[in-house]
């Protein structure tokens, strides 16, 4: 392959990568916003107090944030590890002669690239990846718990009480509510919303490495120059991946969020239907009562009061098995997140420092 260079513009590059490394958070302080400061500020929940799950989907949030902070470490340290790699080739070509320089290139280890002409892969315009990290858009708490609790669960009227304590059993509807459904659950749409603007920001930052590379590559040809092209493609490769897969990040994240406003409608629908039905079984039971002293009003009543407990005692189970399907969903939420952020893990553990185009000789 023939041999070309400006150290100049391999200097410029070097500049340019070491200005990306400082948009992931690792040392840099030319960014405006950097990924690892973009993490720490929004993908977490606040559950300080809370109880129950979501005091659980807070702890596993605060490991995918050190997660997504690992990640960007390990970005960080592979573009600084290329930028000062960039800058050593660039020294030593600047001292030595064109002689010099060609035989040095033809010294450099095969990069597997086959030959051929550099690799040219973005066409997109390069530009911060930092504009990509815009703040996280907000939602409406949905307030399950308040939605879900009546004032007549609170003060009910002695026949009432009669009727719930005969449907429930002395099940604690309040403390087993409060376990699955308090807390600020729209905070889980706003992390989702900040994870895609951070996907969006990876595929960024791998296309302005690739771009920047490409740019280069006009003043920089030989077996050198070809294995940094390869090394940037499999860099913006692995960037785009991860991307990917911080997208479904987002929908694990949504998908709890909207399951349990749509669980809360659904006990809340069920409450109500089982309040209605206690009241008449409350009223009916009273009726009884009051035509006890004729027989048959007494068994009428009586007969109407067993039917309509009856029946409340089987959306009482309606709403047990609901509660039961929250536990459910953190369940498979916790496993779901697991999984992807073992994916994350594996996504960025190629992120090291750049020997793929350390010539030994140099």
């Amino acid at each position: 392959m023939a041999f070309s260079v400006i150290p100049d513009s391999i200097d410029e590059f070097a500049a340019d990568v070491q200005g990306l490394a400082d948009v992931t958070g690792y040392g840099g302080v030319c960014a405006a916003v950097s990924g690892q400061q973009y993490v720490m500020e929004n993908i977490k929940v606040g559950y300080t107090g809370a109880t129950g799950l979501f005091f659980l989907v807070g702890g596993k949030t605060e490991e995918v944030q050190q997660t997504l902070l690992d990640a960007l470490s390990k970005l960080g340290t592979a573009l600084n590890g290329s930028a000062a790699e960039l800058r050593k080739t660039a020294d030593n070509y600047a001292a030595i002669d064109e002689a010099a320089r060609v035989r040095l290139d033809n010294a450099y280890p095969d990069s597997g690239a086959g030959g051929g002409e550099p690799i040219f892969t973005c066409t997109i315009e390069p530009k911060s990846p930092s504009f990509a990290l815009k703040p996280p858009q907000e939602f409406p708490d949905p307030d399950i718990m308040t939605q879900l609790w009546t004032h007549n669960w609170f003060s009910p009227t002695e026949t009432l009480a009669f009727v719930i304590e005969k449907v429930t059993g002395g099940f604690n509807f309040y403390d087993e509510l409060a376990k699955r459904f308090s807390g600020e659950w729209n905070t889980l749409e706003k992390v989702a919303s900040a994870l895609t603007y951070l996907a969006d920001f990876h595929v960024s930052l791998g296309n302005a490495a690739t771009q920047e590379s490409s740019n280069t590559m006009n003043d920089w040809t030989g077996e050198a120059a070809t294995a940094v092209s390869v090394y940037f493609d499999k860099f913006n490769t692995s960037t785009t991946g991860l991307a990917g897969t911080l997208d479904e990040l987002s929908n694990a994240y949504v998908s709890m969020a909207i399951g349990m406003a749509a669980l809360g409608d659904l006990i809340a629908g069920l409450m109500a239907q089982l309040m209605d039905q206690m009241l008449l079984a409350a009223l009916t039971a009273a009726a009884a009562v009051v035509t006890s002293e004729t027989i048959i009003g007494g068994i009428v009543f009586g007969a109407l009061t067993v039917m309509e407990v009856t029946q409340c005692v089987s959306l009482f189970h309606k709403i047990v098995e609901a509660i039961g399907d929250a536990t459910t969903k953190w369940d498979s939420f916790a496993a779901g997140v697991g999984v992807i952020q073992s994916l994350i893990v594996d996504g960025s553990i190629d992120f090291k420092a750049p020997i793929a185009y350390d010539n030994p000789q140099v």
